[in-house]
C-alpha cells in the first residue's frame, strides 16, 4: 500500500478539478457576444442614462441604425460603435493628459 501526503492528495484533486472544468466547457456551448443593443441595452452597457444615449446619437456621436422611419421608430446600436465611442474619449483623455505635461514641462 502506497501512502499519499497531504500536498500529493491536494494536487491530484486540483488536477482533476481541472480536468473535469475543462470537459465541462465543451460539452456547454458559449454563447456569442451581443452585437446588437436596443436603446436601454445600449445605456446600460456604456453606463449613461437614456437621455444621454439619444443626445449622442442625435448629434452623432454615437452612431445608430434606425429600423423604421418615423419619430417611434426603433433603434439598434452595434458593439463597436459603442466600443469605438468609448475608445474615442479615452483618446480625448489621453490628449489632454500630454498637453497637461507638456504645460508642466514649459512653465
Amino acid at each position: 500500500m502506497e501512502i499519499v501526503t497531504p500536498k500529493e492528495l491536494e494536487q491530484a484533486i486540483d488536477r482533476l478539478g481541472e480536468t473535469l472544468a475543462a470537459q465541462i466547457a465543451r460539452l456547454v456551448p458559449q454563447a456569442a457576444p451581443q452585437e446588437y443593443f436596443t436603446r436601454p441595452e445600449a445605456a446600460q452597457y456604456l453606463r449613461i442614462s437614456l437621455r444621454t444615449l439619444d443626445t449622442l446619437a442625435a448629434t452623432g456621436g454615437i452612431q445608430r441604425a434606425k429600423l423604421a422611419d418615423g419619430p417611434r421608430a426603433g433603434v439598434l446600436f452595434r458593439r463597436r460603435d459603442l466600443d469605438d465611442f468609448v475608445e474615442s474619449r479615452i483618446e480625448m483623455d489621453r490628449q489632454a493628459a500630454r498637453r497637461y505635461l507638456n504645460d508642466l514641462d514649459t512653465r
